[in-house]
């Protein structure tokens, strides 16, 4: 299992994270092999943390992206939002989410 973080931003929106996380996991499909999702939000700004089950990290930072992608084309809960990171490595402010400080 990898955990892929990604930070999504908008100019102005804002959603829960119980609805981000709702979004995220209807849109997956099984190609994915997301496990859990977690989301933090604030009034410009979502991080995620995505794991996923896949053989190797490459695979897992591009299921990742892809349904990042998918989510912001296909939920207009998300119209406005962008993707501005997803990869293995520590998205600025993501300790906060795995420390659960």
């Amino acid at each position: 299992m990898y955990l892929i973080n990604s930070r999504l931003s908008t100019e102005d929106r804002s959603i829960n994270a119980a609805d981000l996380r709702r979004l995220f996991t209807n849109i997956a499909d099984p190609d994915d092999r997301l496990e859990h999702l977690y989301a933090e939000t604030d009034s410009h700004e979502a991080r995620l943390a995505l794991f996923l089950c896949h053989p190797d990290l490459a695979a897992a930072e591009s299921a990742a992206a892809g349904l990042c992608k998918r989510a912001l084309e296909r939920c207009p809960e998300l119209h406005g939002w962008s993707m501005e990171y997803c990869g293995a490595g520590v998205v600025p402010g993501a300790e906060k989410i795995l420390l659960g400080v």
